[in-house]
């Protein structure tokens, strides 16, 4: 996984130092790369919002160093062409200066990330385990 992951430059962080990585110094003539997975199972805090119908955890981590660093966050929306042939068109989130509340541009994910699951539902790839954490039931932590 790390060979496939690093094979075009980007350097594999743990979830843990995601935060202390990003904002070491890239090593010279090198240009690191991140990929965060706002959606993706939950560990940590996270932000519950609806999601097709139904109370779902997304990270926050990837909005909150976009705050941090001032970057903006992009979409990619991906549409199959035909098999095995896809087109992505990058849709910005948040511009890195729009002043915004906190936990909007995970929310403008989300609603983003529907809306295209609604409009091609074969087209997205399920995961059994997106709902395993629930809403706690009186508001307590």
């Amino acid at each position: 996984m790390l060979r496939l992951r690093s094979r075009f430059g980007a350097r594999m962080v743990a979830g843990k130092g995601v935060a202390g990585g990003f904002f070491q110094a890239p090593r010279r003539g090198t240009r690191d790369r991140y990929e965060c997975r706002p959606g993706a199972d939950v560990d940590g805090s996270a932000l519950l919002d609806r999601f097709l119908g139904q109370d779902t955890a997304f990270y926050i981590g990837a909005e909150q160093i976009a705050r941090a660093t001032r970057l903006p966050i992009l979409y990619a929306h991906v549409r199959r062409a035909r098999r095995s042939f896809y087109e992505v068109e990058f849709l910005p989130l948040w511009d890195g200066r729009e002043p915004i509340a906190t936990n909007q541009v995970t929310e403008r994910y989300a609603r983003a990330c529907e809306a295209d699951v609604l409009k091609k539902p074969a087209d997205w790839l399920w995961s059994y385990r997106r709902w395993r954490l629930k809403k706690p039931l009186y508001g307590g932590a």
